[in-house]
């Protein structure tokens, strides 16, 4: 399980996604897995996701160009006990 909690500290609308790429085609659209909804500045937002699968997603703002601005991580998931 994990829970995102994010604070809109900037001056634009921003959001948190979790986005996957099929590594074995680097074509394909990337499938936004989840995140929280965008923020006006000074709100928060927060989201649990429980259905990860192991590996690695990117955590970025989808709004604009702001992934691209370096609005991104990493976030690696691996397999836990029951």
């Amino acid at each position: 399980r994990l829970r995102i909690v994010a604070t809109n500290i900037g001056r634009l609308t921003h959001n948190v996604k979790i986005v996957r790429q099929d590594e074995d085609d680097l074509e394909a659209p990337v499938a936004e897995i989840g995140g929280t909804r965008s923020t006006q500045p000074g709100e928060s937002a927060a989201v649990t996701s429980e259905d990860l699968e192991p590996g690695d997603d990117r955590l970025a703002c989808t709004i604009a160009n702001h992934d691209d601005l370096g609005q991104y991580g990493t976030l690696v998931v691996t397999g836990g006990e029951e």
